[in-house]
């Protein structure tokens, strides 16, 4: 075996370890990875050249404040897996044809989701960018719910 067959076969291994701990690779997980990335992309955009960032006070980039939110990304991973072994504990799942779904775990990444979404929205709206009127609106009232 070749070495880059050798490499190969370590990724996938490790590919589906941590897949398997997150309950495997669905449309939630991929939708979260999505909006977690467009997060920091933007985030970074607005801190280098629009000079907005919500993150520091002068509203530039700030090294230490990417560390810390890819950190707390990260970190959220920790709280799906909590979840997925939480439902393996309990059983708690529905099932939807031939396909189980795990309550918990679904509600988390689902949880997640939308707060990516909602800093997603909220960063766009700062840069002007024309979004809906009731995106705008759901926006507001998170924000007022939030504090």
């Amino acid at each position: 075996m070749d070495i880059i067959t050798t490499i190969a076969l370590v990724i996938s291994a490790i590919g589906g370890f941590i897949a398997s701990l997150l309950g495997g690779f669905d449309a939630l997980i991929g939708t979260l990875i999505l909006f977690m990335v467009m997060d920091i992309i933007l985030g970074i955009s607005m801190s280098l050249y629009k000079h907005r960032s919500k993150k520091t006070e002068t509203g530039r980039y700030s090294s230490e404040a990417l560390y810390k939110g890819i950190t707390r990304k990260f970190l959220s991973f920790f709280v799906i897996i909590i979840a997925v072994a939480i439902d393996n504990l309990t059983g708690m799942y529905i099932m939807a044809g031939d396909y189980q779904i795990t309550v918990l775990r679904s509600v988390v990444c689902l949880f997640y989701i939308i707060y990516e979404a909602s800093s997603i929205l909220e960063n766009l709206a700062l840069l002007h960018v024309p979004l809906p009127k009731k995106l705008l609106e759901v926006l507001e009232i998170m924000r007022k719910n939030n504090n």
